[in-house]
């Protein structure tokens, strides 16, 4: 009976998860075919009648800029889709993308990873709004504690344009996107195994200041024992427009989780339990237009708290990681055709981590990295970009890694996109601690990886 129950709405699920996916591959080719490269980057391709455009997306270029400008390849998912598919959490909307594999641990609330194109999931970079989540300790972000339901869209950029984000992001990077319109609402809903999701939102304007105040708690009972879980995640966004194409903003976010940890069989422990606790304070100022122009400057700090305890094997631990960063960014326009983006990140670092061995293992380290990109139409329909990033670890040293990519509009039909990047995937503090089995002599993981794609209507 259990099985005849499941079964059918995650044929459901699934049907429209496919059925969505095709319908975004044709809307993706007609893209292509009528829209324009953007703002300064128009094209003289045949007049048809009007389409609509992807949303803006910042992943590619980390500068908002509309799909059709970027020679990279990323997939964009937005919360209008994210409804029709129906998906219940961020896994189950990366499911359904080309090059992407999830891998669950277990049931709703279990750590769950992803991958790119064959990549560790430790190779993979998760950022929320823009903001780093991947620890220097453990590199794997948890995609099942972030909440689905104040998702505005979740972008996804594969290969070797993922280079710009330095470390971590070797197989790409994924940037979950959450609402910032005000939005007043109440929702609640409920499932099998004492599933529930509910919502809270309250927001308004006045006059150039938005404010956004969110509370979320999703929670279910599991199917086996020790398996339940609960997600609490508030939210705070204040917004301050201070000219048209101006807005200074700040984001508080608190997320809670907490989940049964039985392990492995046969050596289950049903009393084990897992919490964490993660603080992002988030504030930005940017200037400037969708490909065009502008300025970023942001300053961020991020607390991460994960803790086990299984009493019957008497073991307790306890993993601190604390980041803070400054990142500041220009883009401009020197020469007709050019877009130049020139920016410099320093992100610090601190961890901890403590169980039943009285001595604790800590570490601490630090990224100063510079980058530099330049996008530039060469012809109508041909987009070259090129760039370089530079990062100095306060651990072993420095890293350069550079990146290009074009991409050709050869028919109304045909465009060809090819690339080469270099990438790199920094060794964890725990990867290079003694006290862990680890090699303090490790060097960074890094690739080469290229990239041809035609895609056609």
């Amino acid at each position: 009976m259990r099985l005849r129950a499941v079964s059918v709405p995650v044929f459901l699920m699934g049907a429209g998860f496919f059925g969505e996916a095709w319908r975004r591959g044709r809307r993706d080719a007609r893209c292509w075919r009528y829209c324009a490269l953007a703002p300064g980057f128009s094209w003289s391709g045949p007049v048809g009648p009007p389409t609509f455009e992807l949303p803006e997306v910042e992943v590619a270029g980390k500068r908002p800029q509309l799909p059709s400008t970027t020679p990279a390849s990323i997939s964009v998912v937005t919360a209008e889709e994210i409804a029709r598919l129906g998906a219940l959490t961020v896994a189950d909307v990366l499911r359904v993308l080309p090059e992407l594999r999830i891998k669950d641990s277990g049931g709703p609330g279990s750590l769950t990873t992803v991958s790119i194109r064959g990549s560790a999931s430790t190779q993979v970079l998760i950022l929320l709004d823009g903001v780093p989540l991947n620890r220097p300790d453990q590199a794997s972000v948890d995609l099942s504690i972030l909440p689905i339901q104040n998702v505005e869209r979740i972008e996804v950029l594969r290969g070797p344009f993922s280079a710009i984000y330095g470390s971590a992001a070797l197989g790409g990077a994924i940037n979950i996107v959450t609402r910032s319109a005000p939005q007043t609402l109440v929702s609640s809903r409920a499932g099998s195994y004492g599933l529930a999701g509910n919502i809270l939102s309250v927001g308004g304007r006045e006059g150039g200041l938005t404010y956004l105040v969110q509370g979320i708690l999703t929670s279910s009972a599991g199917f086996a024992p020790d398996t339940d879980f609960s997600n609490f995640t508030t939210m705070a966004r204040l917004r301050w427009r201070t000219a048209e194409d101006e807005a200074l903003t700040l984001t508080l976010n608190r997320l809670w989780h907490v989940a049964g940890a039985p392990g492995p069989i046969p050596s289950q422990d049903s009393l084990a339990r897992a919490w964490e606790g993660r603080t992002l304070v988030d504030l930005s100022w940017r200037r400037g237009r969708t490909d065009g122009p502008g300025a970023l400057l942001r300053l961020y700090f991020l607390d991460d708290d994960v803790n086990f305890s299984g009493p019957a094997f008497s073991f307790q631990s306890e993993d601190t990681a604390h980041l803070w960063g400054i990142q500041a960014q220009i883009v401009s326009a020197p020469w007709p055709g050019h877009l130049v983006t020139g920016a410099a990140e320093y992100q610090g670092q601190s961890i901890a981590h403590t169980d039943n061995v009285p001595s604790p293992f800590t570490n601490q380290g630090s990224d100063l990295a510079y980058y530099i990109q330049d996008d530039w139409q060469i012809a109508p329909g041909v987009l070259l970009a090129g760039g370089v990033r530079d990062d100095t670890f306060q651990t072993y040293g420095g890293q350069v890694d550079p990146r290009i990519r074009m991409v050709v509009l050869l028919t109304d039909r045909l465009a060809v996109r090819a690339g080469v990047g270099r990438t790199f995937r920094a060794p964890s503090f725990d990867e290079m601690a003694p006290s862990f089995s680890g090699n303090p002599s490790l060097q960074p993981e890094s690739a080469l990886p290229g990239t041809t794609q035609t895609p056609q209507t």
